[in-house]
């Protein structure tokens, strides 16, 4: 239950390995954030994680292991170690966050087909953007959708943050106080 909350809240509320740097973060807020809702719908979760923010993806893995951690014996525990593709909580413990965020996502995806097919065939047309620093910008975008004969429609915002020249995508607020 909790992953299908947390996989609906990464498409829904922002449409979302680390060598690998997408040129579009060089370009600004709007083509970073227009790199995470391409690779979302693309379920390319590997893209996808490398135009988050490092820092979030290390808070949002550090704030979700205590959870996975706590995994009885069991089919319990097999679930997490077959959802991030590992052998043993250790190695789940080691995983580096863009990889742990793109894991997540991929088992999200697949456990919830719907929500995923919804987000393949989503619309993002940003509509405006608020400037808070020169190194924080916030996007506003209208995110159009489909799940089965529901149509939704909603106004919301994508937060984007420059680090060291580049663009990259933070977690919503509702991202964070999940666990």
């Amino acid at each position: 239950m909790l992953i299908s909350l947390l996989f609906a809240a990464v498409l829904a509320a922002e449409a979302q390995s680390s060598a690998t740097q997408p040129t579009s973060l060089q370009s600004g807020p709007e083509a970073a954030a227009q790199a995470w809702f391409d690779a979302s719908q693309q379920q390319d979760w590997k893209r996808a994680a490398a135009v988050v923010d490092l820092n979030a993806l290390v808070t949002f893995r550090n704030d979700m292991l205590p959870m996975l951690m706590s995994a009885k014996k069991g089919k319990s525990r097999d679930d997490v170690l077959a959802m991030f593709q590992v052998k043993s909580l250790s190695e789940l413990s080691q995983l580096e966050p863009r990889t742990f965020f793109a894991r997540l996502m991929q088992s999200s995806a697949e456990q919830h087909p719907d929500v995923a097919d919804a987000m393949k065939q989503a619309t993002v047309v940003f509509v405006g953007s608020v400037e808070e620093s020169p190194d924080l910008t916030h996007l506003v975008y209208r995110f159009k959708t489909q799940m089965d004969s529901l149509t939704s429609s909603s106004v919301q915002v994508i937060s984007v943050r420059r680090t060291a020249g580049r663009w990259y995508v933070l977690l919503t607020g509702e991202m964070k106080g999940m666990k």
